[in-house]
C-alpha cells in the first residue's frame, strides 16, 4: 500500500508530489467509502502520526457514546475533535483555488489514515470496535455533505421518488405524516425495505409494496449501513493480506501491532506523576476495597487467597500498583510476603523477583513500563485458571453477579450492570459500577484506565467528611 521514503526534498519536489496526489483517484472526493487505496511513499513518522490522529477521533466518538452525550453535545464535540485531528475541506475551501493544496493534504491524510487502521484493526477480535466508530464518523460527516452529491461522487445508485408519484394523494399524505413539520419535504428515496431495517424499527420510513420510502434527512442511515457492509468485507480482505504486508514492510509491523490497543491518555508512570511512595503496603488493604476498580480488586483478592498469580495477573496487578505509587522496594516486599506463604524465599528470589525489577525498569532494557489501559485489558486473552482481564468482559454472568453481590452492590444495580455487559458496553458497565460504589458522585467519568478509576475514587473519598471517608 505504501512505501517508506527518505525524508527531505526540495520545494519543487514537494510541489510535484502535490500535483501527483491531486490526480490520484484515492483523493478524488473529500468523503467516500475508501474504495481506492493510496499508492505512494510515506515516511514511518507520518505513517504513525496519521494513524494516531485518526485513533484520537475514533476514541473520542467512543467516549462520547460512553458519556451518553445529547445529540447537540455530541455533534459539537465531534466538530471540535475532527477540526483538530482530522479536518476535511469546507465548501468555502472547495470553491477557492487558493486552498487547493490544503484540501488535497487534508483528504490525503484522511484516506491514508483510514487504510492504515484497516490493517491495524483487521483481526477478527478487533474489527467490531473499528467498524462502529468508522460508521459513526461517516454519519457525522454526512451532516455537512449533500446526499445527492455524495451518491453521485461515489457512484451509488438509488431510486428517487419521482414528482409525478407524489401527486398520489394517499402516498403524499402518508409521507407528510412522517415529517416533523407535517409537510412534504422532497426528495425521497425508494429502498428495498430489508436495507432499511434500522429505520423501519424506529418508524422513520414509510413501507409500501415492499419498498421503504426514506426522507433525505434519514438517508444517512442507509448510506451508513451500506458502508458498514463494505468496510466489513474490506477488513476481511485486509486480514488475508495482513501477514504479507508485515513481511514486506517490517518497519511498520510494531506500529500496526500496537495501534489497536493504543492508549492515548496519561501513562501513570510514577516518576512522571511524582507518585512513587504515595501508597505503602499497610494502606493497600484499605484502598483495595475502597478505590480499586473491579479488575484489580479481584486480582488483589485472588492473590490474598491463593498466594499466587499467573504471569498475566502479576503483570496487570503489578503495573497497576506501580502506577498508584508503590515503590520497587515495597513491591518486592509485598509480592515476596504473599508468594512465600507457599514457596521458599529462594524460589521467589530466583523465579519472580527479576520480573518485578524488570517492570520497574531496573533490569533488561531498563524500560519504565506503564500500567495497562482498559482497552489493552479488554482486548487481552484470558486462559483457564488465569485471573487477569476485565470482569465485565471476561467473566460469565453468574461469576460477575456473585462477585458484585460479595461486594455489596444492590440488586437493581447488579441488573443494570449485567444489562450493559450483555450489550458489550464494558467500560460503561465499569462506570456504572463506580457510581454504585461511590454514592452521589458527581462525575461524567469515562473509564479508560484502571489507574484513572483509582484516582477518581480517591478524589471522591478525600472530599467526603472525615467520618464517612472509610
Amino acid at each position: 500500500m505504501m512505501q517508506t521514503p527518505s525524508t527531505g526534498g526540495s520545494k519543487k519536489r514537494k510541489h510535484n508530489l502535490s500535483l501527483a496526489i491531486s490526480s490520484h483517484a484515492a483523493y478524488a472526493n473529500k468523503l467516500s467509502f475508501y474504495n481506492v487505496p493510496p499508492i505512494e511513499e510515506i515516511s514511518v513518522d507520518d505513517f504513525e502520526s496519521m494513524a494516531l490522529d485518526r485513533i484520537k477521533v475514533l476514541k473520542e466518538i467512543d467516549n462520547a457514546k460512553i458519556r451518553g452525550l445529547k445529540p447537540d453535545e455530541y455533534n459539537h464535540r465531534m466538530e471540535e475533535v475532527c477540526a483538530k485531528h482530522l479536518p476535511l475541506p469546507t465548501e468555502t475551501d472547495e470553491q477557492l483555488e487558493y486552498f487547493r493544496d490544503k484540501n488535497i493534504r487534508q483528504i490525503r491524510k484522511d484516506v491514508i489514515s483510514h487504510f492504515i487502521l484497516r490493517l491495524a484493526y483487521c483481526r477478527p477480535a478487533d474489527r467490531n470496535w473499528f467498524l462502529k466508530q468508522e460508521v459513526a464518523l461517516l454519519k457525522h460527516r454526512l451532516r455537512h455533505y449533500k446526499t445527492e452529491k455524495f451518491l453521485e461522487d461515489n457512484g451509488l445508485k438509488y431510486e428517487m421518488v419521482a414528482d409525478h408519484e407524489l401527486v398520489d394523494e394517499e402516498l403524499s399524505s402518508l409521507l407528510q405524516d412522517l415529517s416533523p413539520t407535517g409537510r412534504l419535504d422532497p426528495p425521497y428515496f425508494k429502498v428495498e425495505f430489508e436495507k432499511a431495517l434500522e429505520l423501519v424499527k424506529h418508524r422513520k420510513v414509510l413501507l409500501r409494496d415492499g419498498w421503504a420510502y426514506v426522507p433525505r434527512s434519514e438517508f444517512a442511515s442507509i448510506i451508513a449501513a451500506r458502508y458498514r457492509a463494505h468496510l466489513a468485507d474490506s477488513l476481511a480482505a485486509a486480514f488475508k493480506a495482513h501477514s504479507s504486508v508485515l513481511d514486506k514492510f517490517d518497519s511498520i509491523a510494531p506500529i500496526l501491532s500496537d495501534l489497536s490497543t493504543q492508549y492515548l491518555g496519561q501513562d501513570y508512570v510514577p516518576d512522571a506523576t511524582k507518585r512513587a511512595g504515595r501508597i505503602t503496603i499497610p494502606e493497600l488493604e484499605l484502598v483495595s476495597v475502597r478505590s480499586f476498580p473491579l479488575c484489580m480488586r479481584k486480582l488483589y483478592g485472588t492473590l490474598k487467597e491463593a498466594h499466587h498469580l499467573k504471569h498475566g495477573g502479576r503483570m496487570q496487578l503489578g503495573l497497576f500498583l506501580k502506577g498508584i505509587g508503590l515503590t520497587l522496594e515495597d513491591a518486592l516486599t509485598f509480592w515476596r510476603h504473599e508468594f512465600t506463604k507457599l514457596m521458599a524465599g529462594d524460589k521467589f528470589d530466583k523465579s519472580y523477583a527479576y520480573n518485578i525489577r524488570h517492570n520497574y525498569g531496573k533490569e533488561g532494557r531498563r524500560t519504565d513500563y506503564t500500567p495497562y489501559s482498559c482497552l489493552k485489558i479488554i482486548m487481552g486473552q484470558v486462559g483457564p485458571g488465569e485471573s487477569h482481564g476485565c470482569p465485565f468482559r471476561h467473566f460469565d454472568a453468574d461469576n460477575l453477579r456473585s462477585t458484585m453481590i460479595a461486594n455489596k452492590i444492590p440488586g437493581q444495580g447488579i441488573e443494570e450492570v449485567l444489562e450493559l455487559v450483555r450489550g458489550s458496553h464494558y467500560q460503561i458497565a465499569c462506570r456504572r459500577y463506580f457510581e454504585l460504589t461511590h454514592p452521589s458522585c458527581k462525575t461524567d467519568l469515562v473509564v479508560n484506565h484502571p489507574n484513572q478509576y483509582f484516582d477518581e475514587s480517591e478524589k471522591y473519598f478525600a472530599e467526603l467528611p472525615a467520618k464517612t471517608a472509610t
